[in-house]
Order: C-alpha cells, then structure tokens, then sequence
C-alpha cells in the first residue's frame, strides 16, 4: 500500500482523505463482520442510496480493502452498460487508485492488477449486457453498481460467479432507486 492513505471517500478542500460518512463506515463494517464469520452461503450487500451520496464509493471501499489485502483475489466490477460503467465507476476507481499500485493493464480485456503489500490482485470491469460473456470465470469478490438495471437471472448466475477458490466469497450490490417512469 502506499505511504499515503487512498481517499477512498474523496478528498477535503485542503487536499487530506475524508474519513468514512455512516453508511459507508457500515457498509465497511458489514463487509468485515462477514470475512470473519462467514455463515455459508454468499453473503450480499445491497445498498440503496441518493445521487451522490458516496454509495459507490462506499461499495469500492470494501472492493479495495480486499484487493490490496488478499493476493490472487479476482475481482468483478460490473454495470449493466459499459459505457455507464467507465464513466462512472471506472472513473471514481481510478481516481482513487494510484497508477503506481496498478502493475500491468489490458486495456482490451478491462482487466488491472493490482499491487498489495503481500502480492498481487486482478479487478476485472464488465458490462452485464450478456450475462453469458463471464463464462466459468469465478471471482472471490463481485461489485455489481446500478443494481436495478439487471434482472434476476443475471444476479443469480453472478452469485455463482462467487466461488473463487481459497478467498471468502461476497457480493455486493448499490445504486440509486429505480425510475418509476
């Protein structure tokens, strides 16, 4: 990790992190209550919040404290919609992350490895359009972003994708609430 916390919650005007608001101080703890006592299953995280409320950020917190913590974890980012993926979350996770903790890139595959202080980890981003393109890749953890733009098969086949071998699965889910247009 680097000698300089990630501001995982953004940034204050004089430029130091922001500390962690209520809900993402318990979406953190939730996370870490179930890494230690998993009680079978795959344990989910759905939250649901306001425009710019720091859900997002909430979600890549515990995204990140993982892929920096456990080496050879595989990791899903996911949005229903590249396109609105990479101009969301994409772009909040790599303002976040430092390019120096990103070792290698493949740009084409949206596949980036990262560098913790014990080994490396890999974040996968993908759109969910068809759900078929994950094929039998398995994932210790699994960030789905705009929930309620997937349907119902598409979250049960991703909670399968949750099965990474040697890491504690999770599945965690936010966005705003659905239009009622």
């Amino acid at each position: 990790m680097p000698s300089e916390p990630l501001a995982v919650f953004g940034k204050s005007l004089n430029g130091t992190p922001n500390p962690p608001h209520p809900t993402q101080a318990m979406v953190r703890a939730w996370a870490a209550q179930r890494l230690q006592a998993p009680s079978g299953g795959v344990p989910v995280c759905y939250l649901q919040h306001g425009v710019r409320a720091g859900g997002t950020r909430a979600i890549l917190n515990v995204v990140l404290a993982r892929a920096f913590g456990e080496p050879g974890l595989r990791v899903l980012i996911a949005r229903k919609d590249f396109n609105d993926l990479r101009l969301s979350v994409m772009e909040t996770f790599f303002d976040i992350v430092p390019d120096a903790l990103i070792v290698s890139r493949d740009a084409q595959e949206h596949r980036y490895m990262l560098r913790g202080p014990d080994g490396d980890s890999t974040v996968f981003f993908r759109e969910l359009k068809d759900i078929r393109g994950l094929g039998s890749q398995e994932f210790g953890m699994i960030s789905v972003h705009e929930a309620a733009e997937i349907d119902l098969s598409a979250y049960r086949i991703l909670k399968q994708r949750a099965n990474q071998r040697g890491h504690k699965a999770m599945l965690l889910l936010e966005g705003n609430p659905p239009s009622e247009v």
